[in-house]
């Protein structure tokens, strides 16, 4: 095996790693440290997927290896805003939800394109950054109305897509 097919996945690991370290900043109220370590965890999400690409050695293991990366980084935050209270828990079960739906429709035998979907993940993203930079009052309530649109849209275009293509 070539060095080049396993950058990719040692980029993953690298915010598998981070993820405790992010956790024990944010729980202690840490915002610095968390936002600064939260930023490089998001640049090896980019970064994993460029190199796959670049060195031809993208995978479905892979594709899932990163997917099981950015679900523990992003559950794991949103575990921490629920015990803390910042956001209550049922934005981490849909965040839990989503995760699960993803798992089975990707495991199906017929591919569930879902075009909201694929922008789920950077979405929650952007929202565990801006909460932990901002917290205010008004952006928390906005943050969870758009967590449960998007949340509600992916899953409406995924009921449709099937609907249309078992019709």
């Amino acid at each position: 095996m070539q060095i080049t097919a396993i950058v990719p996945s040692a980029i993953t690991s690298l915010r598998v790693a981070a993820l405790p370290f992010l956790l024990f900043f944010l729980y202690e109220g840490n915002s610095n440290f968390f936002l600064a370590l939260f930023l490089f965890a998001a640049g090896t999400d980019i970064l994993d997927g460029y190199t796959a690409r670049k060195f031809t050695t993208t995978s479905r293991a892979g594709a899932y290896y990163d997917a099981l990366a950015d679900f523990n980084l992003i559950a794991g935050v949103f575990a921490i805003f629920t015990i803390t209270g910042v956001y209550p828990p049922w934005i981490l079960g849909i965040v839990l939800v989503s995760f699960a739906l993803f798992i089975a429709t990707s495991l199906s035998r017929t591919r569930i394109y879902d075009p909201v979907g694929k922008y789920w993940g950077g979405l929650l993203y952007v929202v565990i950054a801006m909460t932990v930079a901002i917290r205010a009052e008004a952006f928390l309530a906005m943050a969870q109305l758009v967590i449960a649109g998007f949340f509600a849209v992916s899953l409406a275009s995924r009921i449709a897509w099937l609907l249309r293509e078992t019709a």
